[in-house]
């Protein structure tokens, strides 16, 4: 345990761990740290991937009871891309956010709004026992839009369900997916939900692809698998 989070971590020495408990594939640690700027940072950039799995980290509880530790969830910065303008508004913009998880901050200045970027930065927390919220439809101009969220830290999800615990080779739930326009099913989990890719959303990963470009680099390897024909073993996202 100490080597391999030595290995992750950079250090060595400064910090030491002792095994709590272990409950069916969950193993609890209590994490001891000599530097408190260690400590601070080893909390802000959970979650931790750790041998195939997640390492979620949390203060020690004022109880004193590791048990009461909330080590279920971390937190995220994302953002939510094409809202309408008409919906530009604390309350919409809180309650568009919420869908993503407890909202912590939300980057929004009503104020500037005529300087509007086409995208709202906020931070939540994720329950890892919960799908990743990809987006979500609200109505604006009277249709139905789409607004995509993306999310930092996403480098071990599932793209077939949105858990943050397992990979999609490993996943037997169906595919979740929203109809366009034409009524294709196309998947609203892929790489385009990372902070980092500059594709829009889950609707241009399926233009993309369909106009030939599926095997670009910045796409990832779940490109090919952006928009597909509607078949049994899916399930769709629905506006409420």
């Amino acid at each position: 345990m100490t080597t391999i989070l030595g290995r992750i971590w950079g250090v060595d020495t400064g910090w030491s761990p002792k095994i709590l408990d272990q409950k069916n594939s969950n193993c609890y640690i209590a994490l001891s740290f000599k530097d408190k700027e260690m400590f601070y940072w080893v909390v802000e950039k959970r979650p931790w991937l750790l041998n195939g799995g997640l390492l979620l980290v949390d203060n020690w509880p004022v109880t004193g009871e590791w048990e009461n530790a909330r080590l279920n969830s971390y937190s995220c910065w994302g953002k939510e891309i094409r809202i309408p303008l008409k919906l530009l508004s604390d309350k919409n913009i809180g309650k568009i956010v919420s869908s993503a998880g407890e909202a912590l901050e939300i980057n929004f200045d009503l104020a500037k709004a005529l300087f509007w970027r086409n995208f709202v930065r906020f931070k939540v927390e994720i329950n890892v026992d919960k799908s990743v919220c990809p987006g979500r439809f609200v109505s604006g101009d009277g249709k139905e839009k789409w607004v995509q969220f993306k999310y930092e830290k996403l480098s071990f999800m599932c793209f077939k369900c949105g858990l943050i615990r397992h990979e999609k080779t490993n996943c037997e739930k169906p595919l979740l997916t929203v109809a366009n326009a034409d009524g294709m099913d196309i998947l609203v989990y892929g790489i385009w939900m990372k902070m980092e890719n500059p594709v829009k959303d889950c609707f241009e990963a399926a233009r993309l692809l369909k106009e030939g470009h599926g095997k670009k680099p910045w796409q990832g390897r779940y490109m090919n698998d952006a928009s597909r024909p509607a078949k049994s073993g899916t399930s769709s996202i629905r506006n409420s």
